[in-house]
């Protein structure tokens, strides 16, 4: 039961993260970025996302050194600090156009390596 909660919140904010990230990215590029309330938003919901996903791997019979999990392990804290450094030190328009769809990228990689059960590469 427990687990299953689990799952479904781990869901929920992961979704809510790839809406989100999908948002920004499509508005960086038709408006001006101003996407604070999102990127904090964003910069909540990915550890939770990731510390839910942690704790789902034993429950579900996987172990540390699946290949898809060491992805999404490396992968997602590489979007929070891209998240991170687009939030505090990179203020300008080009290097949020840029950052906005690499973490995108980085979440649909994670995402398609979850449903699949294998890397991209």
């Amino acid at each position: 039961m427990i687990v299953s909660l689990l799952k479904t919140f781990h869901l929920f904010c992961t979704l809510g993260l790839l809406a989100l990230t999908a948002f920004s990215s499509v508005k960086s590029f038709t408006a001006a970025p101003n996407n604070t309330q999102r990127d904090t938003l964003s910069l909540i919901l990915i550890p939770l996302a990731y510390v839910t996903g942690v704790f789902l791997i034993y429950p579900k019979g996987y172990t540390f050194q699946t290949q898809w999990i060491i992805a999404a392990l490396t992968a997602v804290p590489l979007a929070f600090v891209l998240l991170l450094a687009k939030r505090l030190w990179l203020k300008g328009k080009v290097a949020q156009r840029i950052i906005d769809p690499v973490i995108l990228v980085l979440l649909i990689l994670v995402v398609h390596d979850a449903v699949t059960k294998s890397t991209f590469f």
